[in-house]
């Protein structure tokens, strides 16, 4: 669910609303009146379902907050909410909910991101047209949108992953830079959208990688921050009508945001009083048009690891289903299992005693969990308050401290072979590439100097546990894909996932084959190094399909829902799903009516 529109790619920092099977609805209205709301009325639930055709459909509330959206691959399907009964559709092979998809300002229709470039369909029309190429920004493999909002003025603000906002008519033309960004302070915006006193409202991601949301205003060339108020820390505003804002806060990975609402001056251009909170912890995502605030909960679920062979077919069950497992990682004699509860919580699992006991938890995500081959440490990235991750080592003990070895890195963990890490340094300065790096690990479990394998954005992979093979992932167009290259020298480079794309490789323990998840199968590759130093491999073989929940790329790339048994066959996580429902609130107009009434 998305204010202006819905979008998904790389390095985004809140996959929106993913995989919602049916969703239910209450709705109520806190009338204003000349004093402060006392007893306002009791919240009244009205059913509807919204049911996506498939795991990432995404919703979208309109600009007039009466109509909402539901986007599924090839159809946008419209329902009324003052007549829930009323259905449009429209139908589009070109639609894809993982890509930017943004209403008309008369809801007249929608414009979509395909292939590199903006479509636009309207209700009343036979096919889509395009409007334009999307601008390639200097140094970026690929075009990507962070967000876009069409005016009433018939332009189209286009919000560039690594770049500034592009303008464009809606009928059509080349896009121009109206936004530039200066790379030594800013990365790129990610929210545009029209502001009722003129003006754009915009979040600007900046480079100190902290404040990523920083609120500004632009008018007429010039920008204007917005102070958030007081008590959250890294606030996204969602929107804004007439005196009465929208902030969400919280952190996307985890899915525990959280929406208030909070006065606004129009006239000041700022935040006044305490903010309330219109919902609890687990928000997923949240819209606020027209004085109509719309959010969807994350889903609750429970994870059980499984033991698969070859085929896919289940050998055994290990341990029982646990709230939010993920990240399961199997030491090397094939005696214990770590893995993570919540996203912070690391634990471990003693296949032979069956004992289970956690052993440390962060306050923020932990991902890409590796077991060092002497059973002592394990490696993870733990993530910084709103910003990158550090590269952590824990000793495998209850109440052990972690270690920093890395920080402030995109993607860190240790190689199989245990005497490697591997990091991607990201960085955000356009005329300055990214870089996948590696490090020696000494035997007392000291770094050696960081040398750069790989020069390019959002790449990350590991060597072969014989070190003479490097396969790793990266997004150099619409898909992720996986490349095979020698370690360390990282030339030639040769793919090895087909035309589907694939992404999390991860090597047997002979070093022989690689294995990888494309979406909806999981694959397998042969490789091999000739006598000449080259790197060779067999093409793909499809072992069995599997219905993962991060089969999308809306999810982080690098997060590892499944290992590889040193026993033979995988450790993959089942997941089992628990719907939550869609809230829809209409705010009044009086800030103050609004505000009082929901303490």
């Amino acid at each position: 669910l998305a204010a202006s529109g819905s979008s998904a790619g790389p390095w985004r920092a809140i996959a929106i609303a993913a995989g919602v099977l049916a969703l239910a609805a209450v709705a109520w209205s806190l009338r204003p009146t000349s004093a402060p709301t006392v007893d306002a009325p009791a919240p009244q639930p009205v059913e509807f379902a919204f049911v996506p055709d498939e795991e990432w459909g995404t919703g979208m509330l309109s600009p007039d907050g009466r109509s909402f959206a539901i986007i599924d691959p090839g159809v946008i399907r419209v329902r009324d909410l003052d007549d829930r009964r009323a259905l449009r559709e429209l139908r589009d092979d070109k639609i894809d909910p993982r890509e930017t998809v943004i209403w008309a300002p008369d809801q007249r229709g929608f414009a979509f991101e395909h292939d590199g470039a903006l479509w636009r369909r309207d209700f009343d029309s036979s096919s889509s047209t395009l409007v334009a190429e999307l601008p390639r920004i200097e140094g970026i493999p690929s075009a990507s949108l962070l967000d876009a909002t069409w005016l009433a003025d018939d332009r189209i603000l286009l919000a560039m992953w690594r770049g500034g906002v592009y303008s464009v008519s809606a009928r059509g033309g080349r896009p121009t830079e109206l936004i530039p960004i200066d790379p030594e302070l800013t990365v790129d915006f990610h929210k545009v959208d029209a502001f009722d006193g003129g003006g754009l409202l915009l979040a600007r991601h900046n480079q100190n990688g902290v404040d990523a949301g920083t609120l500004v205003i632009w008018n007429e060339g010039s920008i204007r921050e917005i102070v958030p108020p007081a008590g959250l820390r890294n606030p996204q505003l969602i929107g804004i009508h007439q005196d009465t804002a929208v902030i969400q806060t919280g952190a996307g990975r985890l899915g525990n945001q959280r929406a208030w609402a909070v006065n606004w001056d129009p006239d000041e251009l700022e935040f006044t009083g305490d903010p309330v909170a219109l919902t609890e912890e687990g928000l997923t995502g949240s819209a606020f048009k027209n004085g109509v605030f719309v959010s969807v909960l994350g889903r609750e679920w429970t994870g059980q690891i499984v033991r698969l062979d070859r085929s896919g077919r289940e050998i055994e069950t290990i341990g029982p289903e646990r709230p939010e497992l993920s990240d399961p990682a199997i030491s090397s004699d094939g005696k214990r299992v770590a893995f993570v509860l919540g996203g912070r919580q690391i634990w471990i699992q003693d296949l032979e005693r069956g004992t289970t006991v956690m052993i440390h938890e962060e306050e923020r995500t932990v991902d890409q969990l590796a077991w060092h081959p002497g059973g002592e440490f394990v490696y993870y990235a733990g993530e910084q308050d709103w910003g990158p991750d550090d590269l952590r080592r824990l000793r495998t003990v209850a109440g052990s401290r972690p270690e920093i070895l890395i920080p402030a890195v995109a993607s860190a963990s240790l190689a199989p072979s245990g005497d490697v890490v591997m990091f991607s340094e990201s960085s955000f300065v356009r005329r300055e590439e990214a870089a996948l790096m590696w490090a020696e690990v000494d035997p007392s479990g000291s770094l050696g100097e960081g040398q750069v394998l790989l020069r390019g954005f959002s790449a990350f992979g590991f060597p072969s546990p014989d070190r003479r093979l490097l396969a790793y992932t990266q997004n150099l167009g619409p898909t992720n894909e996986v490349f095979l290259t020698p370690f360390p020298k990282a030339k030639p480079t040769i793919q090895i996932s087909g035309s589907g794309g694939g992404f999390i490789p991860q090597w047997s323990p002979d070093s022989s084959r690689v294995y990888y998840r494309g979406y909806g199968e999981f694959f397998e590759v042969e490789v091999e190094i000739d006598e000449n130093g080259q790197p060779r491999a067999l093409a793909e073989r499809a072992l069995f399909r599997h219905t993962l929940e991060a089969d999308t790329e809306q999810s982080w790339n690098w997060r590892r829902d499944w290992a590889v048994d040193p026993r033979g066959g995988f450790l993959f996580v089942r997941q089992v799903f628990v719907d939550r429902p869609l809230e829809i609130v209409f705010l009044v107009d009086g800030v103050r009516a609004t505000l009082d009434g929901l303490r």
